[in-house]
């Protein structure tokens, strides 16, 4: 609650800090106990990632109020009712979660939907006093943030986003060289396009998602053994029934 405080959203837009407060643990009991690395700590220290890029990065200064507290949302639940599986395994397998999805960000869309099922209910609806066009925009970035960890979109982003920085590069030396000023630093997109600030908040959703390895060395690598417990329990089960190793291909897994 403290961080939509600190950022000046609650007086914004008007939340209500009971709502708010409903809504965190609504959220929170939909984080499975049984995820040694997709529970609420996940989530909470992604959420408190994106709140120190919102506030130390200024991120405020590119893009909208609206965006911003989309993004600090969208990363508490980016991983709400994770089954500690990957996608591919839940296709694999024929969860009902993949049926439901048609095989398509399976997982991905069902956080989205659980974000959305908990805000349905009027105690735990932070956003009720926003109007339908302010919804609708925040429900928007936050969908589109939340897809865009799907990891087969990963290569891709990075490849726009290094190449957007190297232009940026390009552009600058040559104002250089034909003697203008050089411009102070910023990131390599257009603040009035609103396809660039979605591409901006998608980045962030990234870095606030792997933020854990930015902290100290030991913290980090027990997050990480975290992760690959997840991962080596979902081996584990793909030897058993038959699957090819997709959560630690090339690693034999124990039974």
């Amino acid at each position: 609650v403290d961080m939509f405080v600190s950022l000046g959203y609650v007086d914004r837009f008007q939340m209500d800090l009971c709502r708010v407060a409903n809504f965190l643990r609504s959220i929170s009991l939909l984080y499975s106990e049984q995820c040694a690395y997709h529970n609420f700590g996940h989530g909470f220290h992604s959420m408190l990632a994106a709140y120190l890029l919102i506030k130390d990065a200024d991120l405020a200064s590119f893009l909208d109020p609206l965006e911003c507290l989309a993004l600090l949302i969208a990363s508490l639940c980016m991983n709400v009712g994770h089954s500690g599986f990957t996608n591919e395994f839940l296709v694999a397998t024929g969860h009902s979660t993949a049926r439901t999805y048609n095989d398509q960000m399976c997982q991905e869309n069902m956080h989205c939907s659980l974000l959305f099922q908990v805000m349905s209910h009027p105690t735990c609806n932070l956003l009720h006093a926003l109007s339908r066009e302010d919804f609708r925009t925040v429900r928007r970035v936050i969908i589109h943030g939340i897809l865009s960890l799907e990891m087969r979109g990963h290569a891709s982003h990075l490849t726009r986003l290094r190449v957007s920085c190297e232009i940026k590069q390009l552009e600058s030396l040559k104002r250089s060289e034909e003697g203008h000023e050089e411009e102070e630093g910023g990131l390599p997109f257009n603040r009035d396009n609103e396809e660039d600030r979605q591409f901006v908040v998608n980045t962030m959703m990234k870095a606030a998602k792997l933020a854990k390895q930015t902290l100290r060395l030991g913290v980090a690598k027990e997050w990480m053994k975290l992760r690959v417990q997840e991962l080596e329990g979902q081996s584990i089960l793909e030897k058993d029934i038959g699957l090819p190793l997709t959560a630690l291909p090339g690693v034999d897994a124990e039974a």
